[in-house]
């Protein structure tokens, strides 16, 4: 199935060569694609023909952003990459709020000394991206 995809993504580059597939077809296709989302070849494949297919674009922000998982499993994991990761979510969910339609649910897994899980619990874009995904606004 990705070797299909990596030519349909070959023709949907060039856009003046007909589509492969007809668009119903190419969305059941995603939504495969989206079951297997925690296969990282299947995710990078998801993530790769979002940016080459504009028609197709909530499709697969549905299945990237459908269920989001940020952890730091190994206390030997530095807490500034899962830091650098939840600034991002923050970022991308402020940047694009029409995104937060495709989040279904969220997932933050911290193995750590109290004292790290305090310093990411109480960072202020771990703060933010939890109100943003809970739906609570802060007030002015």
């Amino acid at each position: 199935m990705l070797k299909l995809l990596r030519k349909w993504t070959a023709r949907l580059t060039n856009p003046s060569d007909p589509p492969l597939l007809p668009l119903d077809i190419m969305e059941l296709i995603i939504d495969e694609l989206g079951n297997y989302r925690d296969n990282p070849e299947c995710l990078q494949a998801l993530l790769a023909y979002s940016l080459a297919s504009r028609s197709l674009t909530q499709r697969f922000q549905h299945h990237v952003f459908s269920h989001i998982v940020l952890s730091m499993t190994r206390e030997s994991e530095p807490a500034a990459r899962l830091m650098h990761r939840i600034k991002a979510l923050n970022y991308i969910t402020e940047t694009k709020p029409s995104l937060r339609v495709h989040i279904r649910s969220f997932q933050l897994a911290i193995r750590g000394s109290v004292e790290i899980i305090r310093q990411i619990l109480e960072s202020p874009h771990t703060i933010s991206t939890l109100r943003m995904l809970s739906g609570v606004r802060p007030r002015p």
